[in-house]
Protein backbone atom coordinates (compact mmCIF):
# COMPACT_ATOMS: atom_id res chain seq x y z
CA UNK A 1 0.00 0.00 0.00
CA UNK A 2 1.50 3.20 -0.85
CA UNK A 3 1.40 6.36 1.46
CA UNK A 4 -1.18 8.15 -0.29
CA UNK A 5 -3.66 5.03 0.00
CA UNK A 6 -2.51 4.33 3.44
CA UNK A 7 -3.46 8.26 4.34
CA UNK A 8 -6.49 7.91 2.74
CA UNK A 9 -7.16 4.86 4.39
CA UNK A 10 -6.65 5.86 8.10
CA UNK A 11 -7.88 9.53 6.87
CA UNK A 12 -4.38 11.47 7.62
CA UNK A 13 -3.78 14.71 6.77
CA UNK A 14 -1.19 14.93 3.92
CA UNK A 15 0.13 18.70 5.18
CA UNK A 16 1.09 19.89 8.62
CA UNK A 17 -1.21 22.22 9.44
CA UNK A 18 -4.06 19.99 8.61
CA UNK A 19 -2.09 17.58 11.07
CA UNK A 20 -1.89 20.48 14.03
CA UNK A 21 -5.69 21.03 13.45
CA UNK A 22 -6.78 17.56 13.73
CA UNK A 23 -4.55 17.48 16.75
CA UNK A 24 -5.48 21.00 18.59
CA UNK A 25 -9.58 19.92 17.62
CA UNK A 26 -8.48 16.66 19.63
CA UNK A 27 -7.08 18.51 22.53
CA UNK A 28 -10.22 20.96 22.60
CA UNK A 29 -12.55 18.05 22.58
CA UNK A 30 -10.28 16.61 25.77
CA UNK A 31 -10.43 19.72 27.25
CA UNK A 32 -13.97 20.46 27.23
CA UNK A 33 -14.86 16.79 28.26
CA UNK A 34 -12.51 17.41 31.17
CA UNK A 35 -14.37 20.85 32.61
CA UNK A 36 -17.31 18.82 33.18
CA UNK A 37 -15.95 16.56 36.10
CA UNK A 38 -14.99 19.21 38.86
CA UNK A 39 -17.76 21.12 38.31
CA UNK A 40 -20.00 18.00 39.52
CA UNK A 41 -17.96 16.61 42.10
CA UNK A 42 -17.69 19.60 43.80
CA UNK A 43 -21.04 19.43 44.47
CA UNK A 44 -21.06 16.32 45.63
CA UNK A 45 -18.59 15.89 48.25
CA UNK A 46 -17.80 17.70 50.95
CA UNK A 47 -14.53 20.58 50.97
CA UNK A 48 -13.01 18.15 53.02
CA UNK A 49 -13.62 15.25 50.52
CA UNK A 50 -13.04 17.30 47.28
CA UNK A 51 -9.60 18.72 48.54
CA UNK A 52 -8.47 15.46 49.56
CA UNK A 53 -9.49 14.42 45.82
CA UNK A 54 -7.33 17.49 44.63
CA UNK A 55 -4.33 16.34 46.78
CA UNK A 56 -4.27 12.56 45.42
CA UNK A 57 -4.43 14.03 41.69
CA UNK A 58 -1.87 16.65 42.65
CA UNK A 59 0.95 13.40 43.95
CA UNK A 60 -0.21 11.20 40.95
CA UNK A 61 0.30 14.24 38.18
CA UNK A 62 3.30 15.53 39.57
CA UNK A 63 4.94 12.18 40.15
CA UNK A 64 4.29 11.60 36.99
CA UNK A 65 5.20 14.67 34.92
CA UNK A 66 8.75 14.43 37.12
CA UNK A 67 9.56 11.06 36.29
CA UNK A 68 9.06 11.10 32.79
CA UNK A 69 12.93 12.33 31.63
CA UNK A 70 11.56 13.35 28.06
CA UNK A 71 12.13 9.90 27.18
CA UNK A 72 8.72 9.52 25.38
CA UNK A 73 9.02 13.08 23.76
CA UNK A 74 12.47 11.83 22.00
CA UNK A 75 10.41 9.25 20.13
CA UNK A 76 9.37 12.41 17.87
CA UNK A 77 13.30 12.38 17.00
CA UNK A 78 14.56 8.99 17.53
CA UNK A 79 11.66 6.91 15.09
CA UNK A 80 12.17 9.29 12.16
CA UNK A 81 16.04 8.53 11.61
CA UNK A 82 17.04 6.22 8.91
CA UNK A 83 19.35 4.34 11.55
CA UNK A 84 16.74 3.79 14.52
CA UNK A 85 14.28 0.77 13.87
CA UNK A 86 10.34 2.37 15.29
CA UNK A 87 9.59 -1.25 16.89
CA UNK A 88 12.95 -1.08 18.90
CA UNK A 89 12.54 2.82 19.67
CA UNK A 90 8.80 2.33 20.98
CA UNK A 91 9.56 -0.94 22.70
CA UNK A 92 12.16 0.66 24.76
CA UNK A 93 10.62 3.59 25.52
CA UNK A 94 7.36 1.27 26.66
CA UNK A 95 9.72 -0.87 28.97
CA UNK A 96 11.25 1.61 30.43
CA UNK A 97 8.59 3.85 31.27
CA UNK A 98 7.05 0.21 33.05
CA UNK A 99 10.19 -0.13 35.13
CA UNK A 100 9.84 3.95 36.16
CA UNK A 101 6.15 2.74 37.05
CA UNK A 102 6.85 0.10 38.73
CA UNK A 103 9.90 1.59 40.58
CA UNK A 104 7.32 4.15 41.68
CA UNK A 105 4.83 1.40 42.85
CA UNK A 106 7.27 0.18 44.58
CA UNK A 107 8.12 2.64 46.31
CA UNK A 108 4.89 4.28 47.55
CA UNK A 109 4.25 0.75 49.31
CA UNK A 110 7.25 0.26 51.29
CA UNK A 111 8.81 3.57 51.55
CA UNK A 112 5.97 5.99 51.50
CA UNK A 113 7.85 8.27 54.08
CA UNK A 114 9.31 11.13 51.56
CA UNK A 115 5.38 11.36 50.58
CA UNK A 116 3.89 11.41 53.62
CA UNK A 117 6.42 14.42 54.57
CA UNK A 118 5.11 16.59 52.11
CA UNK A 119 1.87 15.88 52.39
CA UNK A 120 0.45 16.23 55.97
CA UNK A 121 -3.32 14.28 54.85
CA UNK A 122 -4.44 11.16 56.60
CA UNK A 123 -6.21 10.23 53.76
CA UNK A 124 -3.02 10.67 51.20
CA UNK A 125 -1.62 8.10 52.99
CA UNK A 126 -4.77 5.71 53.12
CA UNK A 127 -4.60 5.73 49.78
CA UNK A 128 -0.97 5.43 48.54
CA UNK A 129 -1.75 1.87 47.08
CA UNK A 130 -4.16 3.53 44.71
CA UNK A 131 -1.26 5.83 43.62
CA UNK A 132 1.34 3.79 42.98
CA UNK A 133 -0.93 1.34 41.15
CA UNK A 134 -2.01 4.26 38.45
CA UNK A 135 1.26 5.87 38.40
CA UNK A 136 1.75 2.07 37.13
CA UNK A 137 -0.69 2.01 34.32
CA UNK A 138 -0.29 5.82 33.85
CA UNK A 139 3.34 4.91 32.74
CA UNK A 140 2.40 2.23 30.68
CA UNK A 141 0.72 4.79 27.89
CA UNK A 142 2.79 7.31 27.73
CA UNK A 143 4.09 6.74 24.40
CA UNK A 144 1.32 7.58 22.84
CA UNK A 145 2.37 11.46 23.38
CA UNK A 146 4.26 11.71 20.47
CA UNK A 147 4.82 8.03 18.71
CA UNK A 148 2.17 7.79 16.74
CA UNK A 149 2.65 11.25 15.16
CA UNK A 150 6.21 10.31 14.43
CA UNK A 151 5.16 7.51 12.50
CA UNK A 152 3.13 9.58 10.47
CA UNK A 153 0.23 8.75 12.23
CA UNK A 154 -1.16 12.04 13.78
CA UNK A 155 -5.33 11.10 12.56
CA UNK A 156 -4.47 8.22 15.13
CA UNK A 157 -3.03 10.04 18.43
CA UNK A 158 -6.04 12.35 18.34
CA UNK A 159 -8.89 10.30 17.69
CA UNK A 160 -7.29 8.93 20.76
CA UNK A 161 -6.78 11.98 22.81
CA UNK A 162 -10.53 12.78 21.66
CA UNK A 163 -11.94 9.23 22.81
CA UNK A 164 -10.48 8.59 25.84
CA UNK A 165 -10.36 12.29 27.26
CA UNK A 166 -14.31 12.11 26.30
CA UNK A 167 -15.26 8.71 28.00
CA UNK A 168 -13.34 9.45 31.19
CA UNK A 169 -15.71 11.19 32.53
CA UNK A 170 -17.99 8.59 32.76
CA UNK A 171 -15.40 6.23 34.78
CA UNK A 172 -14.90 9.00 37.69
CA UNK A 173 -18.49 10.65 37.73
CA UNK A 174 -20.52 7.33 37.71
CA UNK A 175 -18.47 5.97 40.83
CA UNK A 176 -18.73 9.38 42.38
CA UNK A 177 -22.45 10.07 42.13
CA UNK A 178 -23.37 6.37 42.97
CA UNK A 179 -21.05 5.97 45.92
CA UNK A 180 -20.05 9.54 46.94
CA UNK A 181 -16.21 8.31 48.16
CA UNK A 182 -13.19 9.82 47.32
CA UNK A 183 -12.19 6.51 47.01
CA UNK A 184 -14.93 5.26 44.22
CA UNK A 185 -13.96 7.84 41.99
CA UNK A 186 -9.44 6.99 42.53
CA UNK A 187 -10.69 3.32 41.60
CA UNK A 188 -12.99 4.73 38.66
CA UNK A 189 -9.88 6.69 37.43
CA UNK A 190 -7.79 4.05 37.68
CA UNK A 191 -9.66 1.35 35.84
CA UNK A 192 -10.25 4.16 33.16
CA UNK A 193 -6.59 4.36 32.94
CA UNK A 194 -5.95 0.47 32.54
CA UNK A 195 -8.55 0.52 29.61
CA UNK A 196 -6.72 2.99 28.31
CA UNK A 197 -2.96 1.51 28.64
CA UNK A 198 -4.77 -1.97 27.13
CA UNK A 199 -5.36 0.59 23.86
CA UNK A 200 -2.08 1.81 23.47
CA UNK A 201 -0.44 -2.07 24.12
CA UNK A 202 -2.82 -3.32 21.59
CA UNK A 203 -2.38 -0.41 19.05
CA UNK A 204 1.81 -0.82 19.13
CA UNK A 205 0.98 -4.51 18.91
CA UNK A 206 -0.82 -4.40 15.71
CA UNK A 207 -0.08 -1.64 13.83
CA UNK A 208 3.26 -1.61 14.70
CA UNK A 209 4.60 -5.10 15.68
CA UNK A 210 6.21 -4.26 19.29
CA UNK A 211 6.79 -6.21 21.17
CA UNK A 212 8.69 -6.62 24.80
CA UNK A 213 11.92 -7.84 23.06
CA UNK A 214 12.04 -5.26 20.91
CA UNK A 215 13.50 -3.60 24.63
CA UNK A 216 16.94 -2.28 23.92
CA UNK A 217 19.78 -1.08 26.42
CA UNK A 218 21.83 0.39 23.73
CA UNK A 219 18.90 2.51 22.17
CA UNK A 220 18.01 3.44 26.06
CA UNK A 221 21.46 4.78 26.50
CA UNK A 222 21.32 7.11 23.54
CA UNK A 223 17.43 8.11 24.36
CA UNK A 224 18.73 9.35 27.55
CA UNK A 225 22.07 11.03 26.17
CA UNK A 226 19.43 12.90 24.15
CA UNK A 227 16.84 13.66 26.82
CA UNK A 228 18.33 13.83 30.18
CA UNK A 229 18.75 17.56 29.66
CA UNK A 230 15.92 17.99 28.46
CA UNK A 231 14.38 16.02 31.43
CA UNK A 232 16.30 17.76 34.14
CA UNK A 233 14.91 20.87 32.83
CA UNK A 234 11.42 19.44 32.73
CA UNK A 235 11.68 18.53 36.20
CA UNK A 236 12.74 22.49 37.31
CA UNK A 237 10.80 23.91 35.39
CA UNK A 238 7.74 21.91 36.94
CA UNK A 239 8.61 22.62 40.46
CA UNK A 240 8.95 26.14 40.01
CA UNK A 241 5.71 26.29 38.20
CA UNK A 242 3.79 24.02 40.50
CA UNK A 243 5.83 25.23 43.44
CA UNK A 244 2.60 27.49 45.47
CA UNK A 245 0.58 23.59 45.22
CA UNK A 246 3.61 22.00 47.59
CA UNK A 247 3.76 24.63 49.51
CA UNK A 248 -0.44 23.83 50.27
CA UNK A 249 0.01 20.36 50.65
CA UNK A 250 2.79 20.49 52.73
CA UNK A 251 1.11 22.91 55.19
CA UNK A 252 -2.77 23.36 54.25
CA UNK A 253 -5.58 20.85 55.60
CA UNK A 254 -7.61 19.33 52.86
CA UNK A 255 -10.69 22.17 53.08
CA UNK A 256 -7.96 24.69 52.53
CA UNK A 257 -6.92 22.84 49.70
CA UNK A 258 -10.07 22.67 47.87
CA UNK A 259 -10.08 26.41 48.41
CA UNK A 260 -6.67 26.76 46.93
CA UNK A 261 -7.89 24.35 44.02
CA UNK A 262 -10.72 26.51 42.94
CA UNK A 263 -8.86 29.64 43.28
CA UNK A 264 -5.89 28.11 40.61
CA UNK A 265 -8.28 26.15 38.57
CA UNK A 266 -7.38 26.08 34.72
CA UNK A 267 -9.31 28.64 32.47
CA UNK A 268 -10.69 26.58 29.44
CA UNK A 269 -8.59 26.30 26.16
CA UNK A 270 -6.19 28.95 27.91
CA UNK A 271 -3.31 26.89 27.91
CA UNK A 272 -4.30 24.73 24.82
CA UNK A 273 -4.02 28.29 22.31
CA UNK A 274 -0.68 29.30 24.10
CA UNK A 275 1.02 25.60 23.17
CA UNK A 276 -0.50 25.41 19.87
CA UNK A 277 0.69 28.90 19.13
CA UNK A 278 4.49 28.02 20.33
CA UNK A 279 3.97 24.91 18.53
CA UNK A 280 3.38 26.32 15.21
CA UNK A 281 6.41 29.61 16.11
CA UNK A 282 8.69 27.16 17.05
CA UNK A 283 9.67 25.68 13.58
CA UNK A 284 9.19 29.28 11.56
CA UNK A 285 11.49 31.05 14.61
CA UNK A 286 14.15 27.93 13.87
CA UNK A 287 13.86 28.76 9.76
CA UNK A 288 14.19 32.65 10.08
CA UNK A 289 17.21 31.96 12.40
CA UNK A 290 18.49 29.63 10.16
CA UNK A 291 18.08 32.21 7.50
CA UNK A 292 19.68 35.29 9.51
CA UNK A 293 16.26 37.34 9.29
CA UNK A 294 15.99 38.34 12.98
CA UNK A 295 14.06 41.70 11.95
CA UNK A 296 11.28 38.50 10.66
CA UNK A 297 11.59 36.85 14.00
CA UNK A 298 10.94 39.79 15.94
CA UNK A 299 8.03 40.70 13.94
CA UNK A 300 6.51 36.85 14.21
CA UNK A 301 6.80 36.51 18.01
CA UNK A 302 5.43 39.71 18.64
CA UNK A 303 2.47 39.46 16.32
CA UNK A 304 1.74 36.04 18.18
CA UNK A 305 1.98 38.41 20.98
CA UNK A 306 -0.46 40.45 19.66
CA UNK A 307 -3.00 37.73 18.79
CA UNK A 308 -2.79 35.54 21.89
CA UNK A 309 -3.96 39.64 23.51
CA UNK A 310 -7.16 39.30 21.63
CA UNK A 311 -8.59 36.68 23.53
CA UNK A 312 -6.33 37.01 26.65
CA UNK A 313 -6.72 40.54 27.59
CA UNK A 314 -10.47 39.98 27.45
CA UNK A 315 -10.71 37.34 29.23
CA UNK A 316 -8.68 39.06 32.23
CA UNK A 317 -10.49 41.86 32.45
CA UNK A 318 -13.98 39.86 32.46
CA UNK A 319 -12.77 37.61 35.00
CA UNK A 320 -11.07 39.94 37.39
CA UNK A 321 -14.55 41.95 37.94
CA UNK A 322 -16.87 39.00 37.62
CA UNK A 323 -14.63 36.79 39.66
CA UNK A 324 -17.38 36.18 42.64
CA UNK A 325 -20.17 35.86 40.23
CA UNK A 326 -17.64 32.99 38.15
CA UNK A 327 -16.64 31.12 41.34
CA UNK A 328 -20.07 31.04 42.24
CA UNK A 329 -21.28 29.36 39.20
CA UNK A 330 -18.36 27.01 38.99
CA UNK A 331 -17.81 26.00 42.29
CA UNK A 332 -20.94 27.44 44.32
CA UNK A 333 -20.73 29.90 47.41
CA UNK A 334 -18.85 27.59 49.91
CA UNK A 335 -15.58 28.54 47.45
CA UNK A 336 -15.75 32.26 47.63
CA UNK A 337 -12.66 32.06 49.87
CA UNK A 338 -11.03 31.08 46.74
CA UNK A 339 -11.85 34.61 44.69
CA UNK A 340 -8.65 36.18 46.03
CA UNK A 341 -6.40 33.30 44.82
CA UNK A 342 -8.19 32.98 41.46
CA UNK A 343 -8.01 37.27 40.63
CA UNK A 344 -3.79 36.64 41.68
CA UNK A 345 -3.82 33.63 39.71
CA UNK A 346 -5.10 35.85 36.69
CA UNK A 347 -2.66 37.63 36.17
CA UNK A 348 -0.13 34.61 34.47
CA UNK A 349 -2.49 35.61 31.72
CA UNK A 350 0.04 38.86 31.27
CA UNK A 351 2.82 36.91 31.71
CA UNK A 352 2.53 34.26 29.32
CA UNK A 353 1.35 37.07 26.37
CA UNK A 354 5.53 37.64 26.22
CA UNK A 355 6.62 34.86 23.51
CA UNK A 356 10.48 34.15 24.23
CA UNK A 357 10.30 29.98 24.08
CA UNK A 358 10.58 29.88 19.99
CA UNK A 359 13.62 32.15 20.33
CA UNK A 360 15.39 30.35 23.18
CA UNK A 361 14.99 27.18 20.91
CA UNK A 362 16.31 28.39 17.95
CA UNK A 363 19.28 30.35 19.29
CA UNK A 364 22.29 28.00 20.49
CA UNK A 365 23.85 30.57 22.97
CA UNK A 366 20.32 30.42 24.22
CA UNK A 367 19.64 26.97 25.10
CA UNK A 368 20.59 26.77 28.76
CA UNK A 369 19.63 30.28 29.86
CA UNK A 370 16.07 29.03 30.65
CA UNK A 371 17.33 26.05 33.27
CA UNK A 372 19.45 28.88 34.67
CA UNK A 373 16.65 30.99 35.83
CA UNK A 374 14.13 28.45 36.52
CA UNK A 375 17.24 27.08 39.19
CA UNK A 376 17.80 30.14 40.48
CA UNK A 377 13.99 31.07 40.49
CA UNK A 378 13.39 27.47 42.59
CA UNK A 379 16.20 28.46 45.17
CA UNK A 380 14.48 31.83 45.72
CA UNK A 381 11.02 30.37 46.27
CA UNK A 382 12.51 27.93 48.37
CA UNK A 383 13.70 30.00 50.51
CA UNK A 384 10.46 32.98 50.38
CA UNK A 385 7.68 30.04 50.07
CA UNK A 386 7.64 29.32 54.05
CA UNK A 387 6.99 32.73 55.44
CA UNK A 388 4.87 33.79 52.75
CA UNK A 389 2.62 31.45 52.84
CA UNK A 390 2.61 31.50 56.69
CA UNK A 391 1.77 35.53 56.33
CA UNK A 392 -0.49 35.86 53.38
CA UNK A 393 -1.72 32.31 52.75
CA UNK A 394 -2.34 30.65 49.46
CA UNK A 395 -2.79 34.15 47.14
CA UNK A 396 0.38 34.87 48.97
CA UNK A 397 2.03 31.63 47.59
CA UNK A 398 0.75 32.01 44.00
CA UNK A 399 1.68 35.72 44.09
CA UNK A 400 4.98 34.74 45.34
CA UNK A 401 5.60 32.38 42.26
CA UNK A 402 3.95 34.20 39.62
CA UNK A 403 6.20 37.42 40.63
CA UNK A 404 9.65 35.20 40.32
CA UNK A 405 7.78 34.11 37.02
CA UNK A 406 7.88 37.70 35.63
CA UNK A 407 11.43 38.34 36.92
CA UNK A 408 12.56 34.90 34.83
CA UNK A 409 10.77 36.67 31.94
CA UNK A 410 12.06 39.99 32.34
CA UNK A 411 15.67 38.80 32.77
CA UNK A 412 15.16 36.70 29.61
CA UNK A 413 13.85 39.32 27.51
CA UNK A 414 17.06 41.01 28.43
CA UNK A 415 19.12 38.75 27.18
CA UNK A 416 17.26 38.03 23.93
CA UNK A 417 16.88 40.97 23.42
CA UNK A 418 20.44 41.30 23.42
CA UNK A 419 21.20 38.58 21.15
CA UNK A 420 18.35 39.20 18.16
CA UNK A 421 18.95 42.90 18.35
CA UNK A 422 15.35 44.54 19.88
CA UNK A 423 14.70 47.83 19.96
CA UNK A 424 12.43 50.58 20.62
CA UNK A 425 12.02 51.05 16.66
CA UNK A 426 9.90 47.60 17.02
CA UNK A 427 7.12 48.83 19.65
CA UNK A 428 5.35 49.64 16.14
CA UNK A 429 4.76 45.66 16.22
CA UNK A 430 3.02 46.57 19.12
CA UNK A 431 0.46 49.29 17.79
CA UNK A 432 -2.17 47.53 17.79
CA UNK A 433 -2.77 47.00 21.63
CA UNK A 434 -3.96 50.09 22.16
CA UNK A 435 -7.21 48.77 20.32
CA UNK A 436 -7.23 45.44 22.24
CA UNK A 437 -7.61 47.66 25.53
CA UNK A 438 -9.68 50.49 24.36
CA UNK A 439 -11.96 47.32 23.72
CA UNK A 440 -10.99 45.88 27.36
CA UNK A 441 -11.93 49.11 29.04
CA UNK A 442 -15.27 50.12 27.29
CA UNK A 443 -16.37 46.21 27.99
CA UNK A 444 -15.15 46.38 31.44
CA UNK A 445 -17.21 49.94 32.03
CA UNK A 446 -20.38 47.90 30.47
CA UNK A 447 -19.94 44.75 32.95
CA UNK A 448 -19.24 46.57 35.85
CA UNK A 449 -22.63 48.75 35.03
CA UNK A 450 -24.65 45.30 34.83
CA UNK A 451 -22.62 44.18 37.56
CA UNK A 452 -24.52 46.85 39.83
CA UNK A 453 -27.51 46.52 38.41
CA UNK A 454 -28.91 43.40 37.61
CA UNK A 455 -28.16 41.59 40.91
CA UNK A 456 -30.47 43.24 42.57
CA UNK A 457 -33.32 43.31 40.06
CA UNK A 458 -32.95 39.44 39.86
CA UNK A 459 -33.09 38.62 43.19
CA UNK A 460 -35.66 41.27 44.21
CA UNK A 461 -38.10 41.49 41.20
CA UNK A 462 -37.88 38.04 40.37
CA UNK A 463 -36.39 36.25 43.22
CA UNK A 464 -33.65 34.28 42.24
CA UNK A 465 -31.47 32.07 44.15
CA UNK A 466 -27.96 33.42 44.63
CA UNK A 467 -26.22 30.64 42.25
CA UNK A 468 -29.10 31.92 39.28
CA UNK A 469 -28.61 35.21 39.87
CA UNK A 470 -24.57 34.94 39.52
CA UNK A 471 -25.10 32.58 36.44
CA UNK A 472 -27.90 35.45 35.10
CA UNK A 473 -25.53 38.19 35.73
CA UNK A 474 -22.48 36.66 34.35
CA UNK A 475 -24.18 35.97 31.29
CA UNK A 476 -26.08 39.32 30.57
CA UNK A 477 -22.38 41.05 31.43
CA UNK A 478 -20.89 38.64 29.58
CA UNK A 479 -22.59 39.62 26.08
CA UNK A 480 -22.25 43.22 26.63
CA UNK A 481 -18.65 42.97 27.60
CA UNK A 482 -18.18 40.87 24.38
CA UNK A 483 -20.43 43.81 22.59
CA UNK A 484 -18.61 46.56 23.68
CA UNK A 485 -15.12 45.37 23.32
CA UNK A 486 -16.04 44.26 19.67
CA UNK A 487 -17.39 47.90 19.44
CA UNK A 488 -14.48 49.60 20.65
CA UNK A 489 -11.97 47.30 19.17
CA UNK A 490 -13.32 48.08 15.34
CA UNK A 491 -14.71 51.96 16.26
CA UNK A 492 -17.70 51.05 15.00
CA UNK A 493 -19.80 47.88 14.25
CA UNK A 494 -18.18 45.36 12.38
CA UNK A 495 -15.33 42.38 12.58
CA UNK A 496 -12.75 44.04 10.06
CA UNK A 497 -10.30 44.86 12.96
CA UNK A 498 -10.30 41.76 15.06
CA UNK A 499 -10.42 40.08 12.16
CA UNK A 500 -6.84 41.92 11.22
CA UNK A 501 -5.50 41.42 14.63
CA UNK A 502 -6.36 37.59 14.70
CA UNK A 503 -5.36 36.38 11.36
CA UNK A 504 -8.79 34.73 11.18
CA UNK A 505 -11.44 34.89 8.93
CA UNK A 506 -14.68 36.23 10.61
CA UNK A 507 -17.15 37.68 8.53
CA UNK A 508 -16.65 41.13 6.35
CA UNK A 509 -14.79 44.37 7.29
Amino acid sequence: MTDKENRQRLKEPSTLAGKALVLTVANAIGTVANLITPFVLVRIFTKEDYGLLGMVFFLITSLHSLVGLNISNSAAFFIPRKEMEPRAVIGTIQGFNLLVGAFLLVGMVLAPGPVLWLFKSEGVESHILIVGLTLLVWNGSRAMSLAPIALGRSAVSAAYIAVTESIKNVFVLVPGLVYGTVESVLWGFLTWSVLRMLLVAGFFRFSVGVRMSDFDFGVLRRMLSYSLPFGVTTIIVYLFTKYHGFLMVHYADEETFAVYRAGTMQLPLVMLVLESAIQILTPEVARLQGEGDKEEIIRVCARAGVRLATLFLPMLAFLLIMAVEFITVCFTEAYLGSVAIFRVNLMELLIVLIILDPIIRAFEELKFLRLKLYSIGLLVLLVAGRPVIESHGAAGAVALTLGVYMINKLITFWWVRRTIGIDWKHMVHLSDLRHILRGCLFGAALALGIRAVVPAWLEGSLGWTNWWTALGTLAVSGLLFVGGFLLALEGGIGLGRLRALTGLKLGRS
